[in-house]
């Protein structure tokens, strides 16, 4: 069982081409599989307009 500990706790920043990856990893590593692909896919768009539109 995990039991949060604030004192050795981390915030970290993700560029934003790894979110999608990152996330899932994440997901996949705490027991939760993305089994519909269209969601997958719907976050990868979302995250590539915003890298699109970081750009313009």
């Amino acid at each position: 069982q995990y039991i949060y500990d604030s004192a050795n706790s981390q915030n970290f920043e993700l560029q934003e081409s790894e979110q999608t990856r990152i996330i899932l990893k994440i997901l996949l590593y705490a027991g939760i599989i993305i089994r519909d692909p269209q969601i997958v896919q719907a976050a990868a768009s979302e995250v590539q307009q915003n890298e699109i539109n970081q750009k313009s």
